[in-house]
């Protein structure tokens, strides 16, 4: 999904469909305004009424307080009801009001998360990915080669989803002891160094 910018001449929107992305329309710059409007409600209002395959999928839903926060006037608008697309303004659970972008681009669910001060942190970041997608659903962050690096925001993080494939996850039991939480890992930790 793409929204019509001042500046960029064309954008595509793209429905999903048997995990296979096809623009359905494009809107142009030297359109009126209003054809621009309905055009980008009309196509997002059908893009979330898709069920999309094993993928993955945004919720189509979106949560009241994502769409109390949602932009609805100005440059980056989005109507109400376009699903999890445009930019959200959100109270986070530390008490940072969050700027949250969301996008779905051919093959990739994409929300862009930040402050006017800092990095989001690990809390702020599981709240945002809980807003956008089912807990049971795993998303990513990226680190990519610092060749590939793209930084236009110095507090900006970014969760990804594949919608055409699953995300390949290691053992739980290669991150840590499974069913012990921080106090129980803390004990056995102590115990085992008593031990030596």
């Amino acid at each position: 999904m793409a929204k019509v910018y001042n500046g960029l001449s064309v954008e595509v929107l793209y429905r999903f469909k048997e995990k296979r992305a096809r623009p359905v329309a494009c809107a142009c710059r030297h359109w009126k305004r209003k054809k621009r409007d309905d055009l980008h409600y009309g196509l997002l209002s059908s893009l979330f009424e898709i069920k999309r395959g094993k993928g993955g999928e945004v919720r189509a839903q979106v949560l009241e307080k994502l769409e109390a926060g949602r932009v609805r006037y100005g440059q980056f608008a989005s109507a109400p009801g376009s699903g999890p697309c445009g930019l959200f303004f959100v109270q986070g659970p530390c008490g940072c009001k969050l700027r949250i972008v969301g996008l779905v681009r051919p093959g990739w669910e994409h929300v862009s998360v930040s402050t006017a001060r800092r990095c989001p942190n690990w809390e702020e970041m599981c709240f945002v990915k809980d807003l956008f997608w089912d807990e049971e659903e795993c998303v990513m962050q990226l680190h990519p080669p610092h060749s590939q690096y793209v930084n236009n925001s110095r507090y900006c993080l970014h969760l990804w989803k594949p919608t055409r494939q699953d995300i390949p996850m290691p053992p739980a039991s290669f991150v840590g002891v499974v069913g012990l939480g921080p106090s129980e890992t803390a004990m056995l930790l102590a115990q085992i160094g008593g031990l030596s």
